[in-house]
């Protein structure tokens, strides 16, 4: 059997003569876990806040067309209210006009059956 290697002896507490001190991890191997585990919580933290900056610019970007078409149809719902408004004066001008039309037709029937 091979003689075990230093990394085989650091992590697994096997002394220099070969025996094995213990079944306990030695404190190098819990250091390199501690922060190798540090190192991966940092890299998933700076990528949920990337995530979250990508997400809450598309939702804002999102957000900003809504409200310019929020906008734009209540500038249309203005402009309908204000056409609908008109519409009775319109129609009365209209049936002014076409009452106007049938009084100057029937003057002109009234002057030629004179005549």
């Amino acid at each position: 059997m091979a003689p075990p290697s230093k990394r085989q002896r650091e992590n697994t507490a096997i002394d220099v003569k070969g025996g094995r001190v213990s079944d306990a991890p030695s404190p190098q191997l819990l250091e390199l876990i501690n922060q190798r585990f540090a190192e991966q919580a940092e890299l998933i933290s700076t990528s949920i806040r990337s995530a979250e900056e990508r997400i809450l610019g598309q939702l804002n970007g999102r957000i900003g067309e809504v409200a310019g078409d929020v906008e734009r149809l209540s500038l249309r719902v203005q402009q309908l209210e204000a056409q609908l408004e008109a519409i009775p004066d319109l129609q009365a001008k209209l049936n002014d006009l076409q009452a106007k039309q049938i009084c100057e037709y029937m003057e002109c029937h009234i002057l030629k059956a004179k005549t």
